[in-house]
């Protein structure tokens, strides 16, 4: 049996935890599609390598429209090489990231936010 990753979960936790909370209200007709909402929240998310079956509650989200009727416009960012996240996160190219545990665990060793 195939689990998903703890980082997948927690990210996905973590924005449903933001879309949830603070639905969007100023909605100019019923349905899900982008241009029916206005006021949408920007979330940058890099993904940790190439899109892959661990990304797939993200990639149902942003296609059947669950992110944008909460308000937020979720873009999933592929990275063309293997990234640091932290540092995209540091640099503002990201909002938030997919990685993995190791190297959160790593960068806290280190001393990095």
């Amino acid at each position: 049996m195939i689990y998903p990753r703890p980082a997948v979960i927690i990210t996905t936790a973590l924005l449903c935890s933001v879309a949830f909370g603070q639905q969007n209200d100023d909605k100019t007709c019923t349905s899900a599609s982008a241009e029916c909402v206005t006021n949408l929240e920007t979330i940058r998310l890099g993904l940790e390598w190439f899109t892959n079956p661990d990304h797939l509650p993200l990639i149902v989200a942003q296609k059947h429209g669950i992110f944008t009727s909460f308000g937020l416009d979720v873009q999933l960012i592929e990275p063309s090489d293997h990234w640091e996240a932290e540092e995209e996160i540091l640099a503002g190219r990201l909002d938030v990231a997919v990685t993995e545990p190791l190297h959160l665990a790593q960068d806290a060793a280190k001393g990095k936010p």
